[in-house]
């Protein structure tokens, strides 16, 4: 497997940048929660779902671009996840 641009920057997306996007946020929500602002709590979880969603998408597509698809040994066993039909 080798290593493109893509996967070193969205590792500095995920590694470096949104721990201290985190951080910043947290703060901003702090702020705005000591002035108790409305919906200050609904409008973090929304900010914050919406910036992992986005991070999650961004890795999905760079996989996609790759030629990434489902692992050969995801369902090697002939089983579907979660069908119950798994031999133990």
């Amino acid at each position: 497997m080798e290593f493109d641009i893509i996967d070193y920057v969205l590792t500095a997306i995920v590694v470096v940048i949104f721990p201290i996007w985190g951080v910043l946020d947290y703060r901003r929500f702090q702020r705005k929660a000591a002035e108790e602002a409305p919906n200050a709590r609904v409008n973090q979880y929304r900010l914050t779902l919406a910036f992992e969603w986005f991070v999650v998408g961004l890795i999905l597509v760079a996989w996609l671009a790759k030629g990434g698809g489902w692992p050969r040994w995801a369902w090697a066993s002939g089983s579907v996840p979660g069908s119950g039909s798994a031999s133990v």
